[in-house]
This record gives structure tokens, sequence and C-alpha cells, in this order.
């Protein structure tokens, strides 16, 4: 996976990239410039999507983390509780099976 770091670098190059076609089509009317401007354009908002999704994926892992700790809780003290709340008890139950559904809690080397 590329760094945050070394796709800031590629958005920057290809930025110097699509300007100079800019204003050498701005200069000279060649529409070879502007389609090179426009290629350009396209690359970068990839790099943009690239660059804004490594944020996205890092709080997803985080997300997940808490999520299976918190079913795995749920999980642990699903078969410690007393039967005398059934609502706490469905509660768990609920948790419990989300936590298996989602990331098999009861797996740890998942």
């Amino acid at each position: 996976m590329t760094s945050k770091g070394r796709i800031e670098e590629l958005i920057e190059r290809h930025q110097r990239i699509s300007d100079r076609a800019y204003m050498s089509y701005q200069e000279s009317g060649m529409q070879r410039y502007m389609t090179k401007h426009e290629a350009e354009e396209e690359l970068l908002d990839i790099f943009r999507l690239v660059y804004n999704a490594a944020d996205d994926h890092a709080a997803l892992g985080t997300a997940k983390a808490y999520i299976t700790d918190w079913c795995s809780k749920a999980n642990a003290i699903l078969h410690h509780a007393s039967p005398d709340d059934p609502d706490t008890l469905k509660l768990l139950r609920d948790m419990s099976t989300v936590g298996t559904m989602l990331y098999d809690v009861n797996n740890p080397w998942r």
C-alpha cells in the first residue's frame, strides 16, 4: 500500500503537470495541451480519492477493533449472566450474535 506522503507527492507533481499543460493551452491554443490538462485532472481526482480513502480505511479498522472487543465482552458476560433480567440477556445475546456474524469473536485467529 502506498503511503499518504507518497500520494501527496504524486498529487503535487501531477498538479504541476496539469497547470503547465493548461498554461501551454492558453498560450498556444493547441488542443493537445487541453487534452493533457484534462487527463491530468482526471488522474488527480483518482489520487485525491485514494488519499481520502486511506483515512477512512484506518477509521474503519479502529471501529472494527472496538466493535469486536465490545461484542466479545458481551459474549463473556452472557455466559455468566443471571437469568433474572430478560431484557439484559436479550441485549447481550444480540450483541454476541452481531459479533459472531460480523467478526467471529469466538475465533481469535480470524
